[in-house]
């Protein structure tokens, strides 16, 4: 049994902090035996939300809200930050809306036409709480609408990279070329005792597999090598699936999930479930506190992917490991994953390790390197990658992040090659 002792106070911290949803006391035996007995079959990740990683519709609206709470100085910022705080307590009602832009540019590449990119993401975040009871027991709907776009004449990042022959350590793969205006997640999200749940529907699945501290388009990287492992299997943004988490202990996590392993960018089609071929993966974890948006924590995922039969692709399982620490202003982590070659893999093995330092609240720097070994055939060379950057608030919702990234990569025309990318990021939220 868990300890009753730990999830009340817990409950009163998340009651003077605010925070949804809040922690108490199962009012009978009965309700918390039955919550242990299920959490011992399915358990969680944590976050802000701990259904999701950081990445996730709910952390990114509490996230740029603490910012504006934090550092709001001009009336109608603050008078902003007040009405969505009222809505969200009157009505249960969150939103977002942000806009990240990035330019890059790569060079010693082996044409002059792929070494300028230029992408955006638009999202509009939401959530509507649709009940919540004291013993512990919520439910809510989330949405995400988004796309992704290039900027003006220029190559998508994502397109960028490829083109020049990187084939696992892409400077910036995330930024797509080819996304369409899409609902990419509309999902229904139930607690039970507040101590374990699920989330079912149209899925951010990069916020729930494998999902780490750093592992957000908003963070510090840009590299695929820091945001999401190339050792990992990967489906379409918006894949239908569902994410089953909890507490085993105060300090252990456990989870398991599945997504379309079909899915398609911006592109919803439910025909793609008919090919039964999913992605699926099961999680185990440690955490130090559970209200450390995934610091101090150690995660392990084991993961499978089908054969897609109709694209030519064989069956691919491996594992992951990453673990983040906080030590003062450091936030050091490090990532390892393996895998057998298949599900369509960037790379066979990867690792990552690096730093962040967060000296206050207006920016931070990060640095950190990376290895991998592409699963393609004929890449005989293997990927290294040096990245930093910094990241400045210029306002509450507006910052600027300048980025320097040195790649060694196998070239599809060219025996090797190596390369500086440099890389400026506007983030806009509101």
């Amino acid at each position: 049994m868990l300890d009753d002792d730990f999830w009340y106070s817990r409950a009163m911290i998340s009651e003077n902090s605010g925070a949804r949803p809040q922690w108490f006391r199962s009012p009978a035996r009965t309700a918390r035996l039955t919550a242990s007995l299920l959490m011992a079959v399915c358990s969680p990740l944590l976050a802000s939300e701990w259904m999701e990683g950081p990445d996730g519709v709910l952390n990114q609206i509490e996230e740029e809200d603490s910012k504006r709470f934090e550092s709001a100085s001009t009336g109608v910022i603050r008078d902003y930050t007040r009405w969505k705080q009222a809505l969200k307590e009157e009505w249960g009602l969150s939103f977002g809306v942000q806009y990240l832009a990035l330019y890059q540019s790569l060079q010693a590449t082996p044409s002059p036409d792929v070494d300028r990119g230029g992408g955006g993401i638009f999202r509009i975040n939401g959530s509507y709480d649709v009940f919540e009871t004291d013993d512990g027991y919520a439910g809510w709907i989330e949405w995400r609408i988004e796309n992704r776009h290039n900027l003006f004449w220029l190559l998508a990042p994502s397109e960028m990279g490829e083109l020049a022959g990187i084939k696992a350590l892409n400077p910036a793969d995330s930024y797509l070329g080819d996304f369409d205006t899409d609902l990419a997640v509309i999902n229904w999200t139930q607690l039970f005792s507040n101590r374990w749940g699920f989330t079912v529907g149209r899925l951010s699945y990069a916020s729930y597999l494998d999902a780490g501290y750093f592992q957000s388009l908003f963070g510090g990287f840009l590299n695929a090598a820091f945001i999401a492992s190339p050792a990992l299997a990967i489906t379409g943004v918006g894949a239908l699936g569902i994410a089953v988490r909890g507490f085993l202990t105060p300090h252990l996590t456990f989870g398991i999930q599945a997504h379309d392993a079909n899915a398609r960018n911006g592109r919803f089609s439910p025909d793609t479930l008919r090919q039964n071929e999913y992605l699926s993966a099961i999680d185990m974890g440690w955490t130090g506190d559970p209200y450390q948006h995934g610091l101090d924590r150690i995660l392990l995922t084991l993961w499978r992917k089908d054969a897609l039969k109709k694209q030519g692709i064989g069956e691919g399982h491996g594992l992951a490991i990453n673990g983040t620490l906080q030590a003062g202003n450091f936030i050091p982590f490090l990532h390892f994953a393996v895998n057998n070659g298949g599900g369509g893999v960037a790379a066979r093995r990867a690792a990552s390790t690096g730093v962040e330092y967060v000296p206050g609240e207006r920016g931070g720097w990060v640095f950190g390197v990376a290895w991998a070994e592409p699963a393609s055939a004929g890449s005989s060379r293997d990927e290294l990658v040096a990245e930093t950057s910094y990241r400045l608030d210029i306002m509450a919702g507006f910052e600027i992040m300048l980025d320097l990234q040195y790649i060694r990569y196998t070239s599809s025309r060219l025996r090797g090659s190596a390369g500086w990318v440099g890389s400026l990021r506007v983030n806009l939220s509101l």
